[in-house]
């Protein structure tokens, strides 16, 4: 039917020109061919010219002509770096152990039986934070919030108070109508244990590194680790009333 179109439309369902002759540039898929694995003799020259050229490495130029590099198998190199790198781990630990001195510290300034030492701090919390948290319990005289090289927060910091009972504790009298005197605690030491500091729970306690003769810190083998975090034991009578509960039926 389309030679009975006049010729401005027969122009639309003209063919197009073929398309022009482009060599392969790959190879073809459906066609396989053979690997041709050569060998390594015609790199011994290239590597004996990089030897004089000094490119390998010292030990190689010290070793005679002929003569075959000694090397260890994987596992072996595996089990020597292991072996290199705790003993070197024990002389960084024995080292920091023996240098550990935080009555030397520069940075440890005020009286220690006055400092709050907080933990688990969020990274993002800053040292207004903590003065709006704990500037409650007194008035603090300085806040340290440790932080690494790059200035990133190591999440703990040491909170300086002017007065001791404003980290440790002090009772205030308070009147109610069925004790004539009553005491209630307030200090940052007792209250502030697991308050949430930008949605983080944090633990609080006194320096020890400065008041504790001997005390050492977690890293250095000691502290009490994650002993508190456990979960503690409940009495034998308690566990016994569980059982019995699940074995007679009632």
């Amino acid at each position: 039917m389309t030679h009975l179109l006049p010729p401005n439309l027969l122009k639309l369902f003209a063919p197009r020109p073929p398309l022009p002759f482009v060599r392969s540039v790959g190879k073809d898929p459906d066609k396989v061919r053979s690997k041709k694995v050569s060998g390594v003799a015609a790199l011994l020259a290239e590597i004996r010219e990089a030897n004089e050229r000094g490119i390998v490495e010292a030990d190689d130029r010290d070793r005679e002509e002929g003569e075959e590099k000694f090397t260890y198998a994987e596992e072996i190199k595996r089990g020597i770096y292991r072996e290199q790198r705790q003993k070197r781990k024990k002389e960084e630990f024995q080292k920091a152990k023996e240098t550990y001195k935080p009555a030397d510290d520069p940075e440890a300034t005020g009286d220690p039986y006055k400092t709050l030492f907080i933990s688990r701090l969020s990274k993002n919390a800053t040292e207004d934070d903590l003065r709006k948290e704990f500037g409650t319990y007194g008035r603090i005289e300085r806040i340290r919030l440790v932080r690494n090289k790059r200035g990133v927060s190591r999440g703990y910091a040491f909170i300086v108070y002017d007065r001791e009972k404003d980290m440790k504790g002090i009772l205030i009298p308070c009147h109610a109508p069925t004790w004539k005197l009553n005491s209630v605690p307030t200090a940052a030491y007792k209250e502030a244990d697991g308050i949430s500091i930008l949605g983080k729970r944090i633990l609080v306690d006194v320096e020890r590194g400065r008041t504790v003769r001997g005390w050492k810190p977690r890293r250095l083998g000691g502290g009490l680790g994650a002993s508190c975090t456990r979960r503690r034991a409940e009495p034998l009578w308690t566990s016994y009333r569980r059982w019995r509960r699940r074995r007679i039926p009632r």
